[in-house]
């Protein structure tokens, strides 16, 4: 891992520990072993910062995303594409805790917003193909964009109730519940 990774990766642990606002450049130089300056140099910006920790969860769970194989089913790569935003282990759940401390920023910050909203595009665009696959349409119809919309929400409030409220929705509840919401948004095939 480079020095800007490393940095973007100490960014998020402070942001999963201590929320954003726990997050300074003096903090982040510490737990990425590097100068103040150094993290300056490559983030000029606390939003620059910011932005990279966020960048660094997307990418790292695009690649997950990206590993599903091929020769699973549209419901079966649906089913691990669920699994894969929910805070279902410690990883998922550090991302989760990130995740929800830039949705709060996204109410009230235009560029976080932006950035949410193209990254949560993505997957329900994801989501929707999916859909379409498992019932045989060529490309999504508008029912499933509007289903996907309704899974990804219904997965948004699980994930935010497990990271928020573990101890209600432990990991297992979690993913009984998703399971659900994926049945009831997958209908007959």
């Amino acid at each position: 891992m480079g020095t800007r990774e490393s940095i973007g990766w100490a960014a998020v642990a402070l942001i999963a520990d201590d929320g954003l606002d726990g997050v300074s450049v003096r903090k982040v130089a510490a737990r990425a072993g590097v100068s103040a300056g150094l993290v300056q140099h490559h983030y000029p910006t606390k939003q620059a910062l910011l932005m990279a920790a966020m960048g660094s969860v997307d990418a790292v769970v695009a690649e997950r995303l990206a590993a599903l194989s091929g020769q699973l089913s549209a419901e079966q790569r649906l089913r691990a594409l669920a699994r894969e935003i929910l805070p279902l282990d410690p990883e998922r759940a550090v991302e989760g805790r990130v995740w929800l401390a830039f949705v709060a920023r996204a109410a009230v910050d235009p560029a976080t917003a932006a950035a949410h909203t193209a990254s949560w595009q993505q997957l329900e665009d994801a989501m929707a193909a999916l859909l379409a696959e498992h019932r045989g349409h060529p490309s999504a119809e508008q029912g499933d964009r509007d289903q996907a919309a309704l899974l990804l929400a219904g997965l948004d409030g699980l994930a935010v109730a497990a990271v928020s409220e573990p101890s209600r929705l432990p990991t297992d509840r979690t993913a009984r519940l998703a399971d659900r919401l994926l049945s009831d948004a997958l209908g007959p095939g």
